[in-house]
């Protein structure tokens, strides 16, 4: 008798309906809607969704941790088609630099900082750790 064990695959999935779920919603925002090219996984996008309400917030956190994937990654090519990891990873890098720009920017507008501290001119910096 043989038994065949199936490996568990993690969860990876765009429906292309961002206005029906926040996961589509932060996917679409931070670029990762092609199943070719998956950079987090469900799971890796949804574990900060209990910490905040600010789908800004989010997209920082997830761009912050392609780049960190990316780094440092082997080049890729397949054909004609090759990717730099390492520049892909810097472009994520000032794609979370901007959503946390803007982070700052509402939080400073606002008045209120995003732990409901009153803002001040300096950026706003988080403690993951807790997360």
């Amino acid at each position: 008798m043989t038994v065949i064990l199936e490996e568990a695959t993690p969860e990876w999935s765009y429906t292309g309906d961002p206005s029906n779920s926040r996961l589509d919603k932060i996917r679409l925002m931070i670029g990762d809607t092609l199943s070719i090219r998956q950079l987090l996984l469900d799971a890796e996008i949804t574990f900060y969704f209990p910490a905040t309400d600010n789908d800004k917030i989010i997209c920082a956190k997830c761009c912050d941790n392609i780049s960190a994937k990316l780094l440092g990654d082997p080049n890729f090519t397949l054909g004609s088609w090759s990717e730099d990891r390492d520049t892909l990873a810097s472009k994520y890098k000032e794609k979370a630099k901007t959503f946390w720009a803007q982070v700052n920017s509402l939080a400073l507008m606002s008045g209120v900082s995003i732990s409901g501290e009153v803002a001040t001119t300096e950026p706003l910096t988080m403690d993951w750790g807790q997360v």
